[in-house]
């Protein structure tokens, strides 16, 4: 029924007379229920159906929700804990009941019904879990509880003085933030925000300039402006700042790659993805921790807020103070609260879904009201647009109102216009609207009861307008105000609402305003602001705590082919630093000439005076072990510099045998210039120099004949029996001294084993990031070396020469007098190319030293931006580089570094060289990293040699830095090829634990020998020493982070049969002592049929098995009933070895008694890894060290305890035999020989005296 509405020619809807409008006509209400008309009747037939659908949707809610009984039997089933699976209960009675259909469409109906209630529990088990739950780790990272001391603070926030609130304002927002961070010790605090309009190009209209002054009034400390937030300026003085600073960067907006694009000619440019990466890196590098205080910006998405975060997040009082209010109103209300709720569907359904349950009652209006009136009702709602999916999702509104008990207001009345003739009227929502009318406003008769509903609330939250007349909305601001204005709590969600507050500068204390519409508008719809979810999933702790280096995203050395053992690598082949290469302690020498390469290419004074030493000191353990051993001679060849194949007398080793003879000591040093004359008749001990000469005919093998190439490599393969290759700084060179020598005994000296161990914790550490630091003057020489470099390393640093070059092809940077040529240029943006591929970050210098001359006398910072003015040469990068760079190396814990910072030119004294070598010092003596840092090169090995002789700032001074360079590049280098041992004779080689870095959440199997004596009468063991080579070797998988340990012993001979008196479990209380922790005892872990607890195992247990001799596949025999031996099954065997292959992902073998023994859970454990322990390791290369020097008059004693154990023994007799000379036999070995009528028909004694006692 329709009330024409009181109103003017005018149609203005302010005209309208509301007062008279509102007063009841004759024709409302309307008639008596007994007369109804068929219209009304009609209406009334519809609004039964609606109910009967609610109705249906409950039954099927009910449904889907699980029984009393079933909640109460899964409860009392014992599983505490566990968790149970959802079960979906049908009420077949129900569904059988209701239908109205013959049998025959019985089963079908269910089927469809079965169907339709799986989809739906199916989509509430991936419905969004509640807003609070996804809110509460995230409100768990206010910046208070975060440990910012001495940490380096990025903070956004919102400073956009063209919209929102005044500036005045935002700045008063945010001060407390960043007045507590800097209270609590932070480092630096970075603030950066964005100003104006996106997509704009630089304007000083809307720069930040001018706010730097009102920060420092309001913080009462210097804020520095820096106008480029990505600038060379601004990486440097945030890199290291001084404690304490405050930076504000200039507009976010002034850098296209904020959003992502840029308007030219109101055409939107796109930026390119390595531009956008480049820009979030750098910002984010300004900050160890990650703030956010923009509350308006957190569903923008911008790359400052989403893009690139540090490490480490959490947001600001500002958000604090909105999601306190937001928990107060939305979440868990403390008093009955009314939310007012109006506008579009789509945009407010879900908002009213999530208020059920936590508030009492809803007031609804707009295009939300009208559909909900249609679903309840049945009526027509003109013109306004309803889908049968809005339709369904109002009835579920309705539904779980019923659910959760909440009260829900519609409009009785609205106010409705005609389309034609824009007349208004007010049109009762009990009747149908005609479809040529456009709903409006709320009518009077609702504006009165939503304004008393309004008027006794506890508390009130309102969201959306109630249509486009707006007078309806402005009687129920009046009653919002009012009530605000009594001391009602009121909250104002959305921008709508908040702009009716806008002239208010400072709210009063009960009207509380959103800070941005559009966030808490996410938040009441259930969906987390993008800005707010990028800080945290799930994350429990805030606590800063120390990290030595984040992980490598670099393929490790066990993932490339040929790198299982430490060392470098060429594909194929593999070569390591301890005992995969052949060295020289590893053969006999005596009476043998020793041919041993070595490179003493060292810097010469003026006067022919060896300046460093350095190299020839690391040769000399090699030829004084040489000596040592009595080798018959030690002939030492070596080269100095380039004589290009001619003799010249100033390039002669002469000067270098002073020195080496100085070196010696006592040792006689003679000089040859001949290859071979000289060395047929050489006297014990005696050390000799040979002159080698760089003929490039004769050094290179694939010289200009093979004829010239063969015989010069035969000359150098007479002149010793025994080739040694000491010099580390020459394996890159395809010399005939290196590559050609023909002697079938090749092995490394002390010098290159060294160098390879420690270049192999570079290449062979999986989990930290590794910075490699370029200098020098020398580009050429590096050319071919710097892609395999970008594919090892995570970070590049570059300085000296090649510096200028990279920074003149990415920057224009203006040279100076240096010049490059376009090859080289071309070179240098291919490898930014690569870099980009393999994800390897450059780090440029931000300002140089230059001057006029080569020896910076005098020198000039000027910055990159500036470049090197006309006449001017580049010496040294600047202070702010190197203030950049030592904050780099000291969040490293990875290093090589080759090359000066400058030309080499400059005062070590005045040289950034030395800052950064100081940082270098910092963090190899730091014991929370344990940092590996190498320094190699020419250069800087002379600098260390003079200002750091102890080499005390780093781990290791390499003597070859291009050839380490080449090993960490290519993983090969030719030189130690043929030191290689040769298929089938390869040298013994053990990858113990040490040698393995992923150990993190593995179960470890650990085969042990716990078979120690025990007093019979107090079961305790009479001596201890024997477990703590295997206590250390748990400490030490534990330290490297696994998951649990598992012990398999094996104690007496049980001969496969369960014997108690053999039992581990007596063992366990030493274990638990020595280990100083529970040891888990797992009886049944071996046995095939039985659940075992290694399942369920927790960080850091020590599990104990049984004696793993129970088993008869162990041994692989087994007695019968009747006393005999016979072989067990292999099917057997293979089953019991692949249940020990369950236990555990990495064996490792720490029982070096049982060795000799082919039990299962020695050599049936096919897992991989499988690693020695660290006493077991070292027990073989302890062995292999001493078999080495049983060379002289030995002798050997030998008993036997047991006449079962002879045969084991003769057998060891047998094979000592070769390396003894004398035997002593005791016991019952002495008793089998004295009663033995003969000695072994297959071996005679003849090497060795034998001694029987009588």
């Amino acid at each position: 029924m329709f009330l024409p509405c009181l109103r003017t020619k005018c149609q203005d809807p302010s005209c309208v007379d509301w007062d008279r409008l509102a007063k009841p006509r004759k024709t409302y209400p309307p008639p008596a229920h007994e007369i109804k008309p068929v219209r009304s009747a009609a209406l009334q037939t519809r609004r039964e159906r609606r109910r009967e659908k609610i109705q249906e949707i409950d039954d099927e809610n009910g449904m889907m929700k699980e029984t009393e009984e079933e909640k109460k039997r899964m409860r009392g089933d014992g599983r505490g804990r566990e968790q149970v699976s959802r079960t979906v209960t049908f009420d077949m009675t129900t569904l059988a009941t209701s239908n109205t259909y013959s049998s025959r469409f019985l089963t079908p109906v269910l089927a469809v019904a079965i169907a339709l209630a799986l989809i739906t529990a199916h989509r509430e088990r991936n419905v969004r879990s509640d807003i609070k739950s996804q809110l509460k780790p995230i409100r768990r990272l206010w910046v208070g509880k975060c440990d910012v001391k001495d940490a380096r603070i990025l903070l956004r926030c919102d400073l956009d003085f063209t919209k929102g609130k005044p500036i005045d304002c935002k700045i008063a927002d945010v001060l407390p933030t960043m007045q507590m961070i800097l209270n609590k010790g932070a480092k630096s605090l970075v603030i950066i925000s964005r100003c104006g309009p996106e997509g704009i190009p630089k304007d000083p209209e809307y720069s930040l300039k001018p706010l730097a002054q009102v920060f420092e009034q309001n913080l009462g400390t210097r804020v520095i402006f820096l106008d480029d937030c990505v600038g060379f300026q601004a990486q440097a003085l945030c890199e290291d700042p001084v404690p304490g600073s405050v930076f504000l960067l200039e507009n976010l907006a002034f850098h296209p790659e904020e959003v992502g694009y840029v308007m030219v000619d109101d055409q939107k440019v796109v930026c390119k993805k390595d531009e956008v990466n480049r820009f979030q890196r750098i910002v984010s590098d300004h900050g160890d921790i990650y703030v956010t205080d923009a509350f308006t910006e957190l569903v923008h998405m911008t790359n400052t807020t989403i893009g690139y975060p540090p490490k480490e997040f959490a947001y600001g009082f500002n958000i604090k103070k909105e999601l306190a209010i937001f928990h107060k109103f939305a979440l868990q209300p403390p008093v009955p609260v009314l939310a007012i709720v109006a506008g579009a569907f789509d945009r407010t359904w879900m908002v009213i879904r999530n208020f059920m349950g936590k508030v009492s009652d809803i007031l609804i209006g707009g295009q939300v009201a009208y559909i909900l009136l249609k679903a309840i009702k049945g009526i027509s709602i003109g013109n306004t647009k309803c889908t049968s999916r809005m339709e369904k999702k109002a009835l579920k509104l309705f539904s779980r109102a019923k659910d959760t008990q909440t009260l829900i207001h519609l409009p009785s009345d609205v106010i409705v216009q005609d389309v034609n003739s824009k007349d208004y009227f007010v049109a009762l929502t009990r009747e149908d609207i005609d479809d040529w009318f456009e709903i409006v406003d709320i009518g009077p008769h609702t504006r009165q009861c939503y304004t008393k509903t309004i008027r006794d609330a506890s508390a009130i939250i309102w969201m959306g307008e109630f249509g486009p007349l707006s007078d309806g909305t402005e009687v129920i601001k009046a009653a919002y105000v009012q009530a605000a204005t009594a001391g009602t709590p009121t909250y104002a969600a959305d921008d709508f609402v908040k702009n009716f507050f806008s002239s208010m500068s400072q709210p009063e204390e009960c009207l509380f305003v959103t800070g941005d519409g559009d966030a808490t508008e996410n938040l009441l719809r259930g969906h987390i602001p993008t800005g707010l979810a990028v800080l945290s999933k799930s994350r429990r702790k805030v606590k800063r705590e120390p990290i030595p280096d984040e992980k490598s995203t670099k393929p490790t050395a066990y993932e490339l082919p040929g790198m299982i053992i430490p060392g470098g690598t060429k594909p194929g082949v593999s070569y390591g630093a301890s005992h995969s290469l052949l060295c020289i302690n590893h053969i006999p020498i005596e009476n043998l000439k020793v041919l041993v390469r070595v490179e003493f290419n060292e810097p010469m004074t003026n006067d022919y005076t060896v300046s460093n030493n350095y190299r020839m000191r690391m040769t000399i353990p090699t030829i004084k072990y040489a000596l040592k051993w009595r080798a018959r001679a030690v002939i030492v060849l070596a080269h100095f510099r380039d004589p290009q194949g001619r003799r010249d007398p100033e390039l002669s080793l002469k000067p270098i045998c002073d020195e080496m003879s100085n070196l010696l000591g006592e040792t006689n040093v003679r000089f040859s210039a001949e290859e071979e004359h000289g060395f047929l008749h050489l006297q014990d001990g005696r050390t000799q120099r040979l002159d080698l000469l760089k003929n490039p005919s004769q050094v290179l093998p694939s010289g200009y004949t093979a004829e010239t190439n063969s015989q010069f490599c035969e000359q150098l393969s007479r002149l010793g029996d025994i080739f040694v290759n000491d010099a580390f700084a020459a394996l890159h060179l395809d010399h005939a001294s290196i590559t050609g020598n023909l002697r079938p005994t090749r092995v490394c000296g002390f010098l290159v084993k060294n160098e390879l161990k420690y270049l192999a914790k570079l290449l062979n550490y999986p989990q930290r990031k590794f910075l490699v630091i370029l200098g020098g003057t020398n580009i050429e020489e590096k050319l071919d070396l710097i892609p395999g470099i970008l594919k090892e390393a995570d970070s590049l640093i570059l300085a000296g020469t090649m510096a200028i070059l990279f920074l003149k092809v990415e920057y224009g940077l203006k040279t100076g007098r240096m010049a490059f040529t376009e090859k080289l240029q071309n070179w240098a943006r291919s490898m930014i190319e690569i870099a980009s591929y393999y994800k390897c970050r450059f780090h440029y210098p931000v300002d140089l030293a230059v001057s006029t001359e080569p020896d910076g006398k005098t020198t000039k910072q000027v910055s990159v931006s500036e470049g090197i003015p006309d006449g001017y040469l580049f010496v040294d990068i600047g202070e702010l580089s190197a203030s950049m760079f030592t904050r780099i190396i000291k969040r490293k814990s990875m290093i090589f570094w080759t090359g000066t910072t400058g030309n080499g030119r400059l005062e070590y004294e005045k040289s950034c060289t030395k800052q950064l070598m100081d940082a270098l010092h910092t963090v190899t003596h730091d014991p929370e990293k344990g940092a590996v840092t190498i320094v190699g090169g020419r250069g800087l090995s002379q600098i260390v040699e003079k200002y750091d002789p102890e080499h005390e700032s780093f781990t290791h001074l390499t003597t070859g830095g291009r050839t380490a360079l080449q090993l960490l590049a290519k993983r090969h280098v030719i030189g130690l090829d043929i030191l290689l041992p040769k298929p089938g004779k390869r040298p013994l080689s053990l990858m113990g634990v040490t040698d393995y870095n992923e150990f993190r959440d593995a179960v470890v199997i650990v085969r042990c020998d716990l078979d120690l004596p025990l007093d019979p009468d107090e079961d305790l063991t009479v001596d201890t020493y024997p477990l703590q080579p295997l206590v250390e070797t748990i400490k030490y998988i534990q330290k490297q982070k696994a998951k649990a340990v598992v012990l398999i012993s094996q104690r007496g001979n049980p001969m496969g049969e369960v014997d108690e008196s053999l039992s581990l479990e007596p063992i366990r209380p030493l274990l638990e002592t020595l280990l100083d922790q529970n040891v888990i005892w797992a009886p049944n872990a071996l046995i095939l049929d039985e659940d075992t607890h290694i399942n369920n195992v927790e960080k850091g247990d020590v599990i104990l098995t049984e004696n793993v001799g129970f088993h008869p596949e162990e041994t692989g025999y087994m007695k019968t009933e009747g006393g005999t031996w016979i072989p067990v099954s292999h099917e057997d065997i293979a089953k019991f070895r692949t249940r020990l292959r369950l236990l555990g992902g990495v064996f490792v073998n720490e029982s070096f008694a049982s060795l000799h023994r082919p039990y299962s859970s020695v050599v049936g454990i096919h897992q991989r890894p499988c690693l020695a322990g660290l006493n077991l390791k070292k027990q073989v290369y302890d062995y292999v060290d001493i078999r080495r020097q049983l060379d002289g008059d030995t002798l050997l004693i030998m008993g036997c305890e047991l006449y079962d154990d002879i045969f084991h023994y003769f057998m060891i007799l047998y094979n000592a035999l070769d390396i003894v000379e004398q035997v002593f036999l005791c016991g019952n070995m002495a008793a089998a020989f004295r009663s033995a009528s003969s000695y072994s028909s297959v071996k005679e004694f003849r090497d060795a005296h034998l001694v029987i006692p009588r």
